[in-house]
């Protein structure tokens, strides 16, 4: 049995939203992402069926429409969350005749600047459908809804002209969160959605946001140190996002015509999602050897919670590329005392 079999019976026809009832946001689909999250942490096909099962019990996961024509371009869907299965439809229509890295790459250079749409999830949901095409061909239907989620929840986010060292993140994300302007809008209890709103704009002297300097690979490294130490101290679910988000973008970053510029775009969207983070400390995390890799994907494939096992297998992932021990400590923290076994101190042992 292969993955795309298991991700194909349990969500062909299933759209990218979670409907929570009237009156409620709705929530992002995260089955796909899951699945694909167990299966590569070495689970079998009856793990994996076990957790599809519990997730669509728990989630009323929106069905797509059906009879709806496909668009008749993607600039038609562009930002159009109506527009869903019209774009599906296109995009195909498309993949029947054009490569799969072609279309992504079609993508993500006519709109880098939509990296954070749906928490991030657009680009962590095409870097896992991609991850899965590679390792097999017959992937590409989840690659047709990954581009079509891309592209229908758009939200375009500016780039900061302005840099740091690698070394200087911490101070500046402090210095961009105390900014009067910025600390207004936290202080006002606005959503999400006013927040980014309100920061799409791009550069303001009032604002104080930033590009990290150095290799794509310095800029990276520092920011993921950042958040691993902001995972660890503020277990917040925008701050694993921004954690989850930055190893889909480095899955996909051979796409981009301009990769640094791509993560300079990335790096803003960070620092405006971080705004609504209540009370976002930092600590630096130690790596406790008395958890591992194993120990944490063991741990990790029996949760019922789909945050806690994408973040162990990114975590891993991003651990291999960075070196970063803090990852480990990260996701401690995040799945708490009761699944990993670790108090507040180990965690921060090495601060």
């Amino acid at each position: 049995m292969a993955l795309v079999n298991i991700v194909e019976d349990d969500g062909w026809d299933l759209g990218p939203v979670v409907d929570r009832g009237p009156g409620r946001s709705r929530f992002v689909n995260h089955l796909p992402m899951g699945q694909a999250a167990l299966w590569r942490m070495g689970q079998d096909e009856e793990r994996v069926r076990r957790f599809s099962e519990h997730y669509l019990k728990r989630n009323n996961v929106v069905k797509n429409r059906t009879g709806i024509p496909p668009a008749a371009s993607l600039a038609d869907c562009l930002g159009k969350e109506e527009r869903y299965e019209a774009c599906l439809g296109w995009f195909h229509q498309e993949l029947s005749r054009r490569e799969v890295d072609d279309l992504i790459r079609e993508v993500l250079n006519r709109w880098p600047r939509g990296l954070s749409g749906g928490l991030f999830h657009v680009t962590i949901r095409l870097a896992y459908a991609w991850d899965g095409w590679q390792e097999n061909r017959e992937y590409k239907r989840e690659v047709a809804r990954a581009l079509a989620y891309y592209v229908t929840y758009y939200r375009e986010t500016p780039a900061y002209g302005r840099e740091v060292d690698p070394e200087a993140v911490p101070g500046a994300v402090s210095r961009f969160l105390q900014a009067p302007a910025v600390r207004s809008l936290a202080d006002s209890g606005s959503s999400l959605g006013t927040v980014l709103k309100a920061l799409a704009g791009g550069e303001d002297p009032e604002v104080p946001g930033f590009r990290v300097g150095g290799t794509m690979e310095e800029a990276a490294g520092a920011l993921l140190g950042f958040l691993t130490g902001a995972l660890v101290a503020t277990p917040n679910i925008v701050v694993l996002h921004c954690i989850t988000g930055l190893h889909g973008f480095w899955v996909l970053r051979d796409h981009f015509e301009r990769p640094r510029e791509a993560l300079d775009l990335l790096t803003a969207a960070m620092l405006h999602h971080l705004v609504i983070v209540e009370d976002l400390a930092w600590t630096s995390p130690a790596s406790p050897d008395v958890l591992s890799w194993a120990d944490i994907w063991a741990s990790a494939s029996q949760s019922s919670d789909v945050h806690t096992i994408k973040l162990a297998y990114t975590g891993r992932e991003l651990d291999r590329l960075f070196g970063l021990p803090g990852l480990r400590a990260a996701w401690a923290s995040w799945a708490g005392p009761e699944t990993s076994g670790l108090t507040k101190d180990q965690l921060t042992a090495g601060s």
